[in-house]
């Protein structure tokens, strides 16, 4: 979850920054939805090889169930019209799908847990978390509201 004042960006040590590579992993908007969702999916099962500890900080890898999650959440996007999120392990545990317009900032991190949280920030310190059911409506109530948020 993004917590006030501290960025949702994994720490990593120099030689698992390389190795995990964090740039935008699934491609842009000009590709199809299939493409897009093919190419996150092969993001999340190189996450899957994570090995505990992979931010230096102690972090847990991403397990199956978050992964899982995050399949899940990525369909519900795309049949929305969002654009591919960038995919990423998540500090606290999980997988982060996050977007970004600007100053405008948004993520939704599924969790190794199981839990799914959303968060939105308007760059100025405004931000809004809520937890997401899983469900296909709560998850699509959820990428409108980012949507909305993002100007997309």
């Amino acid at each position: 979850m993004v917590q006030e004042g501290k960025s949702n960006e994994p720490k990593l040590h120099e030689e698992t920054a390389g190795r995990i590579g964090f740039v935008p992993s699934c491609p842009g908007a000009d590709t199809s939805d299939a493409e897009w969702i093919a190419a996150c999916d092969q993001r999340l099962e190189e996450l899957g090889k994570l090995e505990e500890g992979w931010n230096g900080y102690g972090a847990a890898a991403p397990n199956d169930l978050a992964i899982s999650l995050a399949k899940s959440v990525l369909r519900r996007l795309a049949e929305t019209g969002l654009p591919a999120p960038r995919v990423s392990p998540s500090a606290e545990e999980g997988i982060c799908l996050s977007f970004r317009n600007a100053n405008l900032y948004a993520d939704i991190e599924c969790f190794n847990s199981g839990e799914i949280v959303a968060a939105t920030s308007d760059g100025r310190g405004q931000q809004n978390v809520w937890e997401a059911d899983s469900g296909r409506q709560e998850i699509t109530q959820t990428a409108r509201r980012i949507g909305t948020h993002l100007n997309f």
